[in-house]
C-alpha cells in the first residue's frame, strides 16, 4: 500500500473517530436534558395538588418566542 492510501485511511479514520465523539457528546446532552425534565415532572407529580402556573408561563413563552414580526 502507497504512503498516499495509508494516508488517506488515517484522514478517514480521524473523521470516524470525530463523527463518533460529537455522536458522544451529543448524547452526553441528551442524556442531561432527560434527567432535568424526569427531575421537573417528579417534582410536580409531588405537588400535583397544588396549582402552578409555570407550565402556562411556559406555554405562552413558546408561542410569543416562534411568533415572527410583522
Amino acid at each position: 500500500m502507497s504512503s498516499k492510501g495509508i494516508s488517506d485511511q488515517i484522514e478517514q479514520l480521524n473523521r470516524r473517530i470525530a463523527a463518533i465523539q460529537e455522536n458522544v457528546h451529543k448524547d452526553g446532552s441528551r442524556q442531561a436534558r432527560l434527567e432535568e425534565i424526569q427531575s421537573i415532572i417528579a417534582k410536580r407529580s409531588a405537588n400535583e395538588t397544588q396549582y402552578d402556573d409555570s407550565i402556562v408561563r411556559q406555554m405562552i413563552e413558546c408561542i410569543n418566542g416562534s411568533k415572527t414580526p410583522p
